[in-house]
């Protein structure tokens, strides 16, 4: 594909698994996206986690990608409200019952408005958020089973 058709586009690639630290599934799959889009593309990445991470594999992430944020992912208790838009709202997921704050919100939003797309590594992310329509957005759903 010649330069001259091709427009390098700026994403933001959002995803719960650091690149980098032991091996499982989700992590290489997030890596190999990374390496990927990065040859084609300019990617950003956030690090959306409901763990601490070790510095280590943070400041790999760094080194190897333009990691902009880590944005912490919190756990909200189960509620029968809850429960019953799980089961009746079709456009709620629920997945993880979990959520982001209204700072990681606020930076989110920041960094979503320097970027011509969105890329979300899983329906967790989008579903932390609480929002369910998203322009300019690709969702990776490799995980749909098993959640």
């Amino acid at each position: 594909m010649s330069s001259a058709c091709h427009k390098r586009f700026k994403i933001l690639y959002a995803t719960c698994h650091n690149p980098f630290g032991p091996d499982y599934g989700a992590r290489l799959r997030s890596y190999h996206i990374a390496k990927i889009l990065q040859k084609i593309h300019d990617i950003s990445m956030v690090l959306m986690l409901s763990e601490p991470e070790d510095e280590k594999w943070l400041n790999q992430a760094r080194k190897e990608f333009d990691l902009k944020a880590t944005i912490p992912i919190i756990q909200v208790p189960r509620t029968f409200s809850s429960w019953i838009r799980k089961e009746l709202d079709s456009r709620y997921c629920g997945i993880r019952e979990q959520a982001v704050g209204s700072k990681g919100k606020e930076l989110f939003w920041k960094l979503k408005k320097d970027h011509d797309l969105i890329w979300f590594h899983t329906v967790r992310i989008p579903d932390a958020f609480g929002i369910f329509e998203w322009k300019r957005t690709i969702l990776d759903v490799d995980d749909m089973q098993s959640q």
